[in-house]
């Protein structure tokens, strides 16, 4: 029930699209890892800012 009220929410186009973690530094890596070697190649870079907790700089390096 709770993923259909956040996909509407949201406008995910289903409640299959939202995906609960452990936490924010779960979630990052889970996107680090699946969205980023899909998506990076070599050369290309991610933007963070001096401000990032230290759990999104590790995946992205």
């Amino acid at each position: 029930a709770t993923r259909e009220k956040v996909a509407r929410f949201i406008n995910a186009p289903s409640a299959r699209n939202i995906v609960y973690t452990s936490g924010t530094t779960a979630s990052i890596n889970l996107v680090a890892y699946s969205w980023g070697r899909a998506n990076l190649g070599p050369g290309d870079e991610v933007l963070i800012t001096e401000m990032e907790h230290h759990a999104n700089i590790v995946p992205w390096q």
